[in-house]
């Protein structure tokens, strides 16, 4: 084929993925909805092209979908750990951003993936390069790649034993917090030490084949540790760390002693996953076979996952073996985000026959070439525990051009939009005219959403900047978002220690994004013939007015105080004494 036919071919099918894409919003999220979505292509490099599709009816919604052919030339997939801190004993030493990760390691494109633990453990299966990192959870949606770029998706159960001097102790997991009666095994990956408490026993093993893969390996003991915990990892060596009966095994051992560890991985469907070379846990499933297929409760998905709309991070393999890496803002006024039956919508419509939930919420994050192009919920990149990356061929100018923004610095409210241009000056400082389909736009400190069309809305309020790519070159435009429009009112009421009648309540006053808003006039009223004091207020910096109210002896056990500014719904606020210690005692002696 030549190049010219081969464009025109990519080119063509540019176009009709980024019809499917608008379809698959329509039907997934807007059924019935009158304004056509707006979709902006990319191709990031041969093989690779990103399509984010925005639509308004029947709600915002922002969709970035990356696609990856693994057979073109110069394209593969990674999991990719991130770094460990050396000096970081929190639950952030083995954390990382997309947008950081994806600039340490040069890779094209970075996804948030699996879940992670407050201590910052992988949960569930991670393989990366064939180095095993991180042991299948229970039950869990698994996707991984062999060494020909084969997909594989199923629920992945491993087999792991220890043996040393005729005794076997079971293995429970790899790179984890140990629990109570647990072995586990900590590779040269997990960091320093092993972070223990004192509860088990720890053993160092050395001589084992390392990076550590599923398979059968041999090592020698070289320094028992009876109930004492934080054992450092060798470079050259692991650890394995148990308490309960796993503890007695760990004592049992001698130094000289010689180990055998043996691991295999399985699928449900009966295929061995011992080789495969990429590999992450999400869930729940999503599609299967082509049909939707979620099963939450199946999974032991928690609530704040399974149910609502969020924020979404998804893999998806289509037919012809082609990776979805979709990523679906959330909880913002630029999008809604999705449910997971509108999630597995999304991905059937997109063509694909498997696909699989990744961690989400906050954590959804989409990274090319170090640029976020999504807008993560919390106002920032969450670091997480590992990313699907993407590299791909592209073939960078001799000479990149000088790039520039205009406006070269701007301030946007919350909620609302500015476009902004790329402008390129060639070797010869002439004007060097840079074609929308060669930029890819994005920000840097989380202050809202840059789509495809260098169009900034802002959602966060803060400094921070657009960024814009062409041609192997990069530019920046500072901005900072201040916050909208008054749109929501919280608030609490506390109990004053001083008399059972009296209240103090506080309300914070937020735009459409969670940004509070100071200098608001907040109006305090109450029933049941309560005094607020005062009975207006305005809101500090944080965006919070504070008042205290008493109600007359008589009054009723629970009172309510409206709090309200001008264009904003209300905000009703119960004020209810806590039971007293003998109303607790007699509601307890009815429990029993």
């Amino acid at each position: 084929m030549s190049r010219r036919a081969a464009q025109q071919q990519l080119s063509a099918s540019a176009r009709t993925c980024a019809l499917l894409l608008a379809a698959a919003i329509w039907l997934a999220v807007a059924p019935g909805a009158a304004a056509q979505p707006t979709t902006y292509t990319r191709v990031l490099a041969p093989g690779v092209t990103l399509r984010q599709t925005i639509t308004q009816d029947p709600r915002p919604l922002v969709v970035t979908a990356i696609e990856a052919d693994l057979q073109a030339p110069g394209v593969t997939l990674k999991c990719v750990p991130a770094q460990v801190r050396p000096n970081d004993n929190g639950p952030l030493r083995r954390r990382e951003t997309a947008s950081t990760l994806a600039s340490r390691v040069g890779a094209l494109v970075a996804v948030n993936g699996a879940y992670f633990t407050p201590a910052g453990d992988t949960v569930g299966l991670a393989v990366s390069d064939g180095e095993l990192l991180s042991a299948p959870y229970p039950n869990r949606a698994c996707a991984g790649w062999d060494a020909s770029g084969r997909a594989l998706m199923d629920v992945v159960t491993m087999q792991a034993t220890v043996a040393a001097g005729g005794a076997v102790c079971q293995m429970s997991g790899i790179n984890r917090q140990r629990k109570p009666g647990e072995l586990v095994l900590y590779t040269p990956r997990f960091g320093a030490t092993t972070n223990t408490d004192a509860a088990g026993s720890e053993a160092v093993i050395t001589g084992v084949s390392l990076p550590f893969r599923p398979g059968r390996t041999i090592g020698t003991v070289s320094q028992v540790r009876s109930f004492a915990g934080a054992c450092p990892i060798p470079s050259d060596g692991v650890v394995l760390s148990g308490s309960g009966p796993a503890g007695d095994f760990i004592r049992g051992l001698k130094v000289g002693d010689s180990v055998e560890i043996s691991v295999s991985l399985r699928g449900a469907s009966g295929t061995s996953w011992s080789a495969v070379r990429q590999a992450v846990c999400g869930g729940p499933f999503l599609v299967r076979d082509g049909k939707l297929f979620v099963d939450a409760a199946a999974e032991r998905i928690a609530a704040d996952v399974a149910i609502g709309r969020h924020p979404r991070t998804m893999l998806g393999v289509k037919p012809d073996g082609h990776v979805l890496l979709v990523a679906v803002d959330g909880r913002q006024s630029a999008s809604a985000g999705l449910s997971l039956q509108e999630a597995a919508q999304l991905m059937v419509s997109l063509g694909a026959t498997n696909a699989m939930n990744l961690d989400g919420g906050g954590s959804t994050s989409a990274a090319v070439r170090g640029i976020v192009v999504n807008s993560p919920s919390g106002g920032k990149e969450r670091p997480v525990a590992n990313c699907l990356t993407l590299w791909g061929q592209f073939q960078t100018p001799a000479e990149p051009p000088k790039l520039s923004i205009t406006p070269t610095s701007a301030t946007v409210e919350s909620g609302q939009s500015l476009s902004f241009q790329l402008l390129g000056t060639g070797p010869d400082g002439q004007p060097l005219p840079i074609r929308p389909d060669d930029v890819v736009w994005g920000t840097q400190g989380g202050i809202g959403l840059a789509d495809q069309g260098g169009r900034l809305t802002g959602i966060k309020a803060g400094r921070g900047q657009v960024v814009a790519w062409a041609n192997g070159a990069t530019a920046t435009a500072e901005v900072t978002v201040v916050p909208g429009k008054p749109a929501i009112i919280t608030g609490k009421a506390v109990p004053d220690p001083t008399s059972p009648q009296r209240f103090n309540v506080s309300i914070t006053v937020t735009d459409a994004n969670g940004n509070p808003i100071p200098g608001v006039t907040v109006a305090f009223t109450t029933d049941a013939g309560g005094q607020p004091a005062p009975a207006t207020g305005t809101t500090d910096a944080t965006g919070r007015a504070f008042t205290c109210v008493e109600w007359p002896a008589n009054a009723s056990a629970a009172h309510t105080v409206t709090a309200s500014c001008p264009g904003i719904q209300p905000r009703a606020i119960v004020c209810a004494a806590p039971p007293s210690p003998a109303t607790k005692a007699s509601t307890s002696a009815m429990n029993q």
